[in-house]
């Protein structure tokens, strides 16, 4: 086709004008015509480089004569010289291949390779060898498929006696220093190695600056539980447990609320026993419980099964008496029965203690009855069976009854007529007139009962005193309280204080602590780190193993 006679003027003229410089200034004058000539023959091929760039992407299923849009890619690459072995080459060229760390990921992963099957070696080679790398490199880089453990766990692998503590390189010279005697007092060892820490951190990029950085940052502070408690005991101030709390890195819109667990909650066996005292109505009981964790039906549970019914004899005497019963109504078996069930006494054997309800006449009574007829021998006999005399002593005991008194009869006689008295089943008159009978003077009379009385108020004061000790050394009442209760039953103030030294003694060896169980729930439930319930199981005397099961027991990852 002839190209029209201006454009062979315009291209005339310029191929006599155009020089050097004057090119450039001419350019955007022939630009025009050079874009209607490419626009009325647009044969221009692609290059080569872009040609194999659409064959690596797929932009068609191959070479020969198959168009993209009627465009033959093999045509084009003639028409640049190109025949289709050096296009194939030219594409394998532009493709790209998965990077090193792509390559190690995939042949660690087992991916499906180019073949259908996990990469396997072979794959692993060919793509970093289509990268360039030498077959020498390649094989370097293929030690690279396992990973080392990192040095920080190969040291805490050695303090865990997962790995040996000395190496072949230096069998002697063992990475921990041993644990030395375990006498008290105790101080576990700490061996200097004499690395230069400025020279270790600047070989690193680390300033001596930034290595005191690092160095405050290591090591973790008390947990929240321990500062709080420190906080308490007044050995630390606020702004240490503020600072405390950040250093652990708990997030530090936390600490106005952790600092309102500052005031311990008291146990819930004491809100228990508050309820069953009457001191908390049920819904101040049940308040304080939810603070604990537990619901209105767990609270009242704890609440059904504490405290303890009226002893047997108390119940015998209510039912003889005729006494109201707890359920309504007059004493009777069935509220025995209930009240049995309900203590510690295993309820089978209920109707064996009910069958205990009566009482009988002691000796000094059996023997007047006996005496002046109002017993027969043979229910005397029946009697003694039942408070379990051997049948040799039943006999004598009747015979000496039924038989004129001797000095030395009159003599027990005496000391039961005592223990008549001590024990309140006769009152002081009848004891003293008793006591007539038998011969003895008013001062020896005044003398016995006394002596009497003196015991009965020893054993009180004894009483009194246990059970004092017995509320102060289960941490039930305090010293003040204590010192109180021995004044008021006016024990001497240095026997009294004498009393309170070994009571401190006992009181502390009796100190409350959690169980086990509640340790480990304490962590379930976030009250307690993993760190902290583990180090007080291990307090406790649990071996590494035990700690880590209880609490997996109850939901809880073991601190590492």
């Amino acid at each position: 086709m002839a190209l029209p006679i201006w454009d062979r003027g315009i291209w005339v003229v310029a191929g006599a004008a155009v020089g050097g410089a004057a090119a450039d200034a001419i350019a955007p004058i022939l630009e025009p015509a050079r874009q209607n000539a490419w626009a009325r023959r647009p044969f221009k091929v692609l290059a080569p480089g872009v040609l194999a760039q659409l064959a690596a992407r797929e932009q068609v299923d191959g070479y020969g004569g198959i168009p993209l849009r009627g465009v033959s890619l093999l045509d084009d690459a003639h028409r640049n010289g190109l025949g289709a072995a050096r296009l194939e080459l030219e594409t394998a060229l532009a493709r790209e291949w998965p990077d090193l760390s792509a390559l190690l990921r995939l042949r660690r992963r087992g991916v499906v390779g180019p073949a259908g099957s996990g990469i396997e070696q072979g794959d692993f080679r060919d793509g970093l060898r289509r990268q360039g790398y030498t077959t020498a490199t390649i094989d370097d880089l293929t030690k690279l498929l396992t990973a080392r453990l990192a040095p920080a766990d190969v040291a805490n692998a050695v303090q865990q006696g997962f790995l040996p503590n000395t190496s072949s390189l230096h069998p002697s010279d063992p990475l921990l220093p041993p644990a030395g005697a375990g006498d008290a007092p105790f101080t576990p060892p700490v061996e200097l190695v004499d690395l230069d820490p400025e020279q270790q951190a600047f070989e690193n990029g680390v300033t001596w600056e930034q290595l005191k950085v690092l160095a405050q940052l290591s090591g973790n502070p008390p947990g929240p539980e321990t500062l709080l408690e420190l906080w308490r005991r007044g050995f630390i101030t606020e702004t240490a447990v503020e600072h405390g709390i950040r250093e652990g890195r708990t997030k530090t819109k936390w600490t106005p609320a952790l600092k309102l667990l500052v005031n311990q909650l008291l146990p819930p066996s004491v809100l228990v026993n508050r309820r069953l005292r009457g001191w908390d109505e049920p819904d101040t009981f049940h308040a304080r419980m939810k603070l604990h964790g537990y619901n209105a039906a767990q609270s009242e549970d704890w609440y059904e099964s504490s405290g303890r019914p009226a002893a047997p004899v108390q119940m015998f005497d209510a039912w003889a008496r005729g006494a109201p019963g707890p359920f309504g109504g007059t004493f009777d078996k069935q509220d025995f029965l209930t009240g049995i069930r309900r203590s510690d006494i295993r309820p089978e054997y209920g109707e064996t203690l009910w069958a205990l309800r009566w009482h009988y006449p002691s000796l000094f009574q059996l023997r007047r009855a006996v005496s002046d007829g109002s017993i027969t021998p043979a229910r005397a006999r029946e009697i003694l069976h039942i408070e379990r005399y051997e049948k040799e002593d039943i006999d004598g005991l009747l015979r000496s009854w039924t038989s004129t008194s001797t000095g030395e009869q009159a003599g027990n006689t005496k000391a039961e007529i005592v223990r008549e008295y001590e024990s309140r089943i006769i009152d002081l008159a009848r004891a003293t007139a008793l006591l007539r009978e038998l011969g003895l003077s008013d001062a020896a009379i005044a003398a016995e009962l006394a002596l009497a009385d003196y015991r009965v108020v020893r054993s009180s004061l004894t009483a009194a005193q246990t059970k004092t000790r017995t509320l102060y050394v289960g941490w039930r009442i305090d010293r003040l309280q204590a010192s109180n209760e021995l004044d008021t039953l006016g024990i001497p103030a240095a026997a009294r204080d004498a009393a309170l030294a070994v009571w401190d003694h006992e009181r502390e060896l009796n100190r409350p602590a959690l169980t086990p169980a509640q340790i480990a729930t304490a962590a379930q439930r976030g009250i307690f780190t993993p760190q902290h319930a583990y180090d007080r199981l291990a307090a406790r005397g649990y071996t590494d193993e035990d700690a880590d099961t209880l609490l997996r027991l109850h939901k809880v990852t073991p601190p590492a």
